[in-house]
């Protein structure tokens, strides 16, 4: 069981931003995450152009009032290598969302010196172990839930796929978890991931939208707020359990 790499905190990814001003927020209210969407399928789609102005601001912003600028994560399906070049000089993170392989995974790694996330649709445990076989190929693998069949939308449906398949799967790549997450349901979501030490952070974008597509500040901070308060219930309920064990 893969344990996510040392230098990652838990994650809080806010997905689907298409303004400066929602980035703004995403950032200053704890996200470590903000996802920017390059799919013409999806209705979150930007173009290059305008990401490359929201991080920009986003970074005029954190060096202003000093706040930690969150990391950048551009999502692509099946991309071509042109479309790759073209955010390449602003992403941190590349999410593959298509049927990209474990080799094309290795090969935009490698060619592009970023660290990768690939997006696996999850209807059953075939799925779940599908996610392994990228296991040293992605940094991190995104469970999320399969789409609707026909859609070609792979993601940001608002659907979950069913968590107990995470404890029917022991072994497990470190992952992000997300599909029909929002904030009512994100502390039972880290419940149900905290069992695995390759649980890293959770992932969100129709759950903190007012309407398809546009985020709602409030929803999106109380999703932020939730989470780390349920990570951190997790994580002090883990040293209590170490501390009695340690007794004993």
């Amino acid at each position: 069981m893969s344990a996510p790499p040392a230098d990652l905190q838990f994650m809080i990814k806010i997905c689907g931003v298409k303004c400066a001003q929602t980035a703004l927020l995403a950032a200053k209210n704890g996200a470590n995450l903000v996802g920017l969407v390059f799919a013409d399928a999806s209705p979150r789609a930007i173009s290059p152009a305008a990401a490359k102005n929201i991080v920009s601001n986003l970074k005029q912003n954190a060096d202003r009032e000093g706040f930690e600028v969150p990391g950048i994560v551009g999502l692509v399906v099946d991309p071509s290598d042109e479309l790759l070049s073209q955010i390449a000089g602003f992403v941190d993170w590349i999410q593959l969302h298509g049927s990209e392989s474990p080799d094309r995974v290795r090969a935009i790694k490698t060619r592009f010196g970023k660290r990768v996330i690939k997006a696996i649709g999850v209807e059953n445990s075939e799925d779940i172990h599908r996610a392994s076989s990228f296991a040293g190929y992605a940094d991190l693998v995104l469970l999320d839930a399969r789409p609707p069949k026909g859609d070609r939308q792979t993601g940001g449906h608002g659907r979950a796929f069913d968590w107990a398949l995470l404890e029917k799967n022991a072994v497990l790549p470190p992952f992000l978890l997300a599909g029909g997450l929002k904030p009512e349901n994100v502390a039972a979501a880290i419940a149900a991931g905290s069992g695995h030490t390759g649980f890293a952070g959770v992932d969100v974008s129709s759950g903190v939208e007012r309407s398809r597509g546009e985020k709602d500040d409030d929803l999106l901070c109380l999703f932020v707020q939730r989470a780390w308060a349920a990570y951190e219930a997790e994580r002090r309920g883990r040293q209590q359990e170490r501390q009695k064990h340690g007794r004993d």
